[in-house]
């Protein structure tokens, strides 16, 4: 809580006079924001009258209020507006605002369903989209908007939501929707097969298709491949991970963080040495689901990647990693290489994990350091990890011309003098 200010406190003090008689003033009752705003069922049920006498702008203007409540009450009544409503424009912001409410899924699952017919197409795009985020949302449903709707984007909006749901398809199923001419849609309907009932015996087309389809097929499959058994899947990360396009083998390296499994870390290690720097990057990121030496090694090799991305990367993973794998040994070791930029990760983690067994070679190395930048992260290092070794050279260093050296060195400084 921020001290009173006294002039704006008696300035107000007549305002507050009530408030005064009752309890002392806070800093809370001069400066009331963020302020909480709690509305009362009472005031959704009088709000929702509106529907009955206001005109086209009231009403659309109502309905956005009302998804701002965060009200339960509100969503039902929306959701009750929504099967009664005659505009369909407003038909439409109902959908739209509604999934801002906690709605009930049933009561939606019911107002939403005869709207996926809707004569209206903004209407069918809500409520598609509202439609497929419901867990009880049938995938055949959506399938045959995903074939069926007069309108692109509704299709689009069915495929996008449809892989989530297809547990209940087959393959056969997809096969009109995976030979689409729309090469948006062909992707989902790839996507989807993914997440089919009899996926585990489909591995075998899913691998045809990244040796023919597009790039963007490709993408979608390697997004979803997670969802399948790596037991079965092999032959597919392989191919993923060595394909011509670099967005593909990114998704291949991210899906191997969501599903790891012994056979893919020389995949992840491999694609960790991409060409490409996001790929590196997102192969980097899985690594911390492998803690074992090998994964670690390859972490730590990245704090002198080429690409600034990646190296923050690797701070953020070995940080990440430490809990299950001993990052700090890994970590000091780079502490006295010749690249600079190895050295101020090493020095970033090894403060951030908390490696107090590694202070003095911290300020030991800090002893070397020339570059106000990495005299800065070892003083930061050392601050973090409570080593009062080298407050002399703590104070030294407070003078220095550097603005960010000095605020560390004090935070050294801090350490020896504080409790």
């Amino acid at each position: 809580m921020s001290p009173l200010n006294i002039v704006t406190t008696i300035a107000m003090f007549p305002l507050l006079l009530p408030l005064w008689e009752q309890r002392p003033i806070t800093s809370d009752d001069i400066y009331p924001t963020p302020y909480p705003i709690e509305v009362q069922n009472a005031d959704v049920r009088s709000a929702a009258e509106g529907f009955r006498y206001g005109d086209y702008a009231f009403r659309q203007r109502l309905v956005q209020n009302l998804a701002e409540t965060h009200n339960r009450l509100a969503a039902e009544t929306l959701l009750t507006q929504l099967q009664i409503e005659p505009n369909e424009d407003i038909k439409a912001t109902i959908l739209g605002q509604i999934r801002l409410l906690p709605y009930n899924a049933n009561a939606a699952l019911q107002a939403v369903t005869p709207l996926l017919d809707s004569p209206d197409r903004t209407v069918r795009q809500w409520a598609v989209t509202l439609y497929g985020e419901l867990d009880d949302a049938s995938g055949d449903v959506l399938l045959q908007k995903t074939l069926n709707d007069p309108d692109p984007q509704v299709r689009r909006r069915a495929a996008e939501a449809l892989p989530v749901h297809a547990q209940s398809l087959t393959a056969s199923e997809l096969q009109k929707l995976r030979k689409s001419p729309d090469a948006v849609l062909r992707a989902w309907g790839w996507a989807a097969m993914c997440h089919v009932k009899d996926a585990r015996q489909i591995v075998s087309q899913l691998l045809a298709a990244c040796r023919a389809e597009p790039p963007n097929v490709r993408h979608a499959i390697a997004n979803h491949m997670s969802t399948l058994s790596p037991s079965v899947t092999q032959d597919l990360y392989d191919a993923l991970s060595q394909d011509n396009h670099p967005s593909v083998r990114g998704q291949t390296a991210a899906a191997i963080g969501r599903a790891p499994a012994p056979a893919f870390l020389p995949l992840v290690l491999r694609l960790a040495d991409d060409p490409d720097y996001e790929v590196r990057r997102q192969a980097v990121h899985s690594l911390v689901a492998y803690p074992e030496p090998a994964a670690g090694e390859k972490i730590v090799a990245k704090y002198g990647d080429p690409s600034v991305f990646v190296r923050r990367e690797a701070e953020s993973s070995a940080t990440e990693l430490h809990p299950q794998f001993d990052m700090a040994d890994l970590s000091v070791a780079r502490i006295s290489d010749s690249d600079p930029n190895v050295r101020y990760r090493a020095y970033n983690v090894l403060g951030s994990i908390d490696a107090r067994q590694h202070g003095e070679a911290v300020g030991n190395a800090l002893l070397q350091e020339r570059d106000p930048r990495l005299i800065s992260a070892s003083l930061l290092a050392l601050s973090r990890l409570r080593n009062i070794q080298f407050t002399e050279q703590a104070l030294r260093l407070a003078r220095h011309a550097d603005a960010n050296v000095r605020k560390n060195a004090v935070l050294v400084l801090g350490n020896a003098t504080g409790p």
